[in-house]
């Protein structure tokens, strides 16, 4: 082949790959090369003239139109365009290629090969979890006491502890001897007044001497009626005097108190 024709033949390749032919805009050979397909016409020109005949041998139904072409698929692409050449200087084109041919049934199964060698020992696996806790055993007879040990020093005095509760109050004692007269002044009883009712309950009632004076000693009345009332306390309480009783119903109450100018 001379430069001329080289140079041609291999134009017209190039050519063929990358530029559009709308001649050839019609239902191709292969199945993913749909009619709207972009090169639909350059995929179906390259087929009908020999220069391409699919992707899938032996069934060779597909294109595979946006896969890579790989230096070996090029070298076909020009050696079969080379020949397409030639036909035009008297040659005829390469007709299509012919159905493939059902597949071969499958050898024999050869004779299998002698054992390899034995492969180097793996690494040591990691350590399993441990195992479950056994049941316990029973309880050892137990030994003899032993020595008793001397005695350790003595410690640090402790804290202070709370104050106890305060005891319940003490029976009230003899009466004291009477004291020498004293000089009397004016003497002013002070009175309180209450109305107790209701169910069982205690109440008190305190009379309280005015400013200026002391209590002297004091009393009480309780007028019950149909109630129950007793009195549990009668006592001096501070400046005055108080009564305590427990009861139920209706009654009315008086405390007295004698003051004295102090």
């Amino acid at each position: 082949m001379n430069a001329k024709r080289t140079k041609r033949w291999a134009v017209g390749l190039v050519m063929a790959m990358l530029l559009p032919m709308a001649a050839y805009a019609g239902s191709g050979p292969f199945v993913d090369v749909p009619d709207d397909h972009t090169f639909a016409g350059d995929i179906e020109w390259m087929w009908d003239n020999g220069i391409t005949r699919g992707c899938n041998p032996p069934t060779n139904n597909k294109y595979c139109p946006d896969d890579a072409i790989s230096r070996g698929e090029v070298a076909a692409f020009f050696h079969r365009y080379s020949q397409l050449d030639q036909g035009n200087d008297g040659v005829g084109t390469q007709g299509p290629g012919g159905a493939v041919g059902p597949q071969g049934p499958q050898g024999p199964k050869g004779d299998t090969g002698p054992r390899g060698p034995q492969g180097p020992q793996g690494e040591k696996g990691d350590a399993g979890p441990a195992g479950p806790q056994g049941p316990e055993g029973e309880q050892g007879v137990q030994g003899p006491e032993g020595p008793e040990g001397p005695q350790g020093p003595k410690g640090d005095k402790g804290d202070k502890g709370d104050q106890g509760e305060q005891g319940p109050q003490g029976e009230q004692g003899e009466q004291g001897p009477q004291g020498p007269a004293g000089t009397i002044g004016d003497v002013t009883v002070a009175t309180n007044q209450a109305t107790w009712s209701g169910g069982q309950q205690t109440q008190s009632l305190t009379a309280t001497c005015p400013a200026g004076h002391v209590a002297l000693g004091g009393g009480f009345k309780v007028d019950s009626g149909n109630a129950s009332w007793l009195v549990t306390a009668s006592r001096p309480d501070g400046n005055g005097w108080t009564v305590v009783a427990e009861g139920a119903g209706a009654t009315t109450a008086t405390v007295y108190v004698s003051c004295v100018e102090s």
